[in-house]
């Protein structure tokens, strides 16, 4: 039964030595035209990441797409010869290509490269990227893309680097398609689950209040899942629907996620990696092992579609998302023209009252008088006093008392007190007053 479980492996132990040939790659696509190699594409690997190098995107390499490929270190080469057999061996190493905008050797100009082992990474990287290009423009500005590729190291670099760069988004999608696993991703179900408590008020600029906590991203979320990702890949999405984060789309995960420990090697050097620990729910039922996480809504990714340059899993997770948002953002607007119905009305009751009526914030400072109460406080003009410290207006016990008040307001407390004060001409009156 052990063997027909997930992560159960037979490695290494005593087989021969096979000698390696490392191949050198330029990080380029190519067409076959006119009897040459054309280039098609430069992956530059965003010229920003220190971990990818891109041979043919260096400074100062004149190295452009559409130039043909006359010859590699002196050999000339022609289809249908193999490219990549004349750049066997030279990953890493000095290697001088003639390039020529015409499929001819007259013109031609050397250029030294050095080609990398593999330039999956660069890629993967430009995979990446012309998502986040795609859901950027899909979702007009709204929504982030954050790749997961594992639940490892590389994982959580992805997710911080790309989901904090782009809080000023409405909402999120995230993609662990092809994810490799790693540990349990608690801490990235953690992040996108996080809401905020509050806002701290700003008073520079356009006065636009932080929220508490800072870091996040807090609207509707999406998970794009597949067949090719795996073991922690397989429980991320699982916690993602369990905890109600938001909607996977895509197709059911691998389904491995009996984990492996303390495996002994054997006597020629190899090892068995043997399952030692399965994931069972709160209601001690197993699960994800051999039945993977299944989608919200099931998109497949047809051949055809991906070669005619269509994600319809990616696609799908835009549209979802971008529903939800539009209907959040009209339910947000009617929430706040009722408001500012219901703020005007009182303040038009407000200001017909005949007595003397202040709005105070809970700074202290007046933003509000009635008309009434401008007239009783001989004030012609309200903005001669508009910001300026309530409790200044009193002179000292009454100062006191309002200080006092204010202090009770900020408890949600209802307050009474009798005090002398001027008229902002200067005549003599006493107030009783309720804050």
């Amino acid at each position: 039964a052990e063997i027909a479980i997930g992560h159960s492996y037979v490695r290494g132990g005593d087989m021969p030595e096979v000698p390696q040939a490392t191949g050198g790659q330029l990080g380029a696509d190519f067409t076959i035209d006119q009897g040459r190699y054309r280039i098609t594409r430069i992956y530059d690997g965003e010229s920003w990441n220190p971990d990818l190098r891109a041979p043919l995107s260096q400074p100062g390499l004149d190295a452009r797409v559409g130039d043909y490929v006359i010859a590699v270190n002196g050999e000339e080469l022609k289809a249908p010869d193999n490219l990549y057999r004349l750049l066997d061996g030279t990953a890493n190493r000095q290697t001088v290509l003639t390039l020529n905008d015409r499929p001819v050797a007259d013109g031609a100009r050397r250029v030294t490269v050095i080609p990398i082992a593999s330039d999956q990474a660069l890629r993967s990287r430009a995979w990446v990227e012309h998502n986040r290009r795609v859901v950027d423009s899909l979702s007009k500005g709204q929504l982030a893309y954050v790749y997961l590729p594992n639940t490892g190291q590389p994982g959580y670099t992805y997710f911080n680097r790309y989901y904090f760069a782009q809080q000023d988004r409405k909402g999120a999608v995230i993609d662990e398609r092809y994810n490799g696993g790693g540990q349990a991703a608690d801490y990235i179900i953690d992040v996108l689950q996080r809401d905020f408590d509050g806002y701290f008020n700003n008073v520079a600029g356009d006065r636009m209040p932080f929220t508490s906590p800072a870091a996040g991203i807090w609207g509707p979320k999406v998970m794009i899942i597949n067949e090719m990702a795996g073991s922690g890949g397989d429980l991320m999405p699982w916690m993602f629907h369990y905890r109600k984060i938001g909607t996977l789309v895509g197709k059911r995960t691998w389904g491995g996620l009996v984990h492996t420990a303390d495996t002994p090697g054997f006597v020629d050097g190899g090892s068995m990696i043997a399952p030692r620990g399965g994931f069972f729910r709160r209601d001690n039922q197993w699960d994800v092992e051999n039945v993977g996480t299944p989608p919200d809504i099931d998109v497949e990714n047809w051949p055809k579609e991906v070669a005619a340059g269509h994600d319809a899993q990616l696609e799908r997770a835009v549209q979802e998302r971008t529903a939800l948002l539009a209907h959040e953002v009209a339910e947000r607007r009617r929430a706040e023209k009722e408001a500012k119905e219901t703020a005007s009305f009182l303040r038009s009751v407000l200001a017909a009252s005949t007595d003397c009526i202040k709005v105070v914030e809970l700074d202290g400072r007046l933003s509000f008088m009635s008309e009434g109460g401008m007239e009783v406080m001989e004030i012609s003009d309200f903005n001669s006093v508009s910001g300026c410290p309530w409790p200044d207006l009193l002179q000292e016990g009454g100062s006191t008392a309002a200080k006092e008040a204010i202090k009770a307001a900020k408890r949600g407390e209802t307050t009474h007190f009798e005090a002398p004060a001027n008229t902002y001409l200067g005549t003599p009156k006493h107030w009783s007053v309720s804050v």
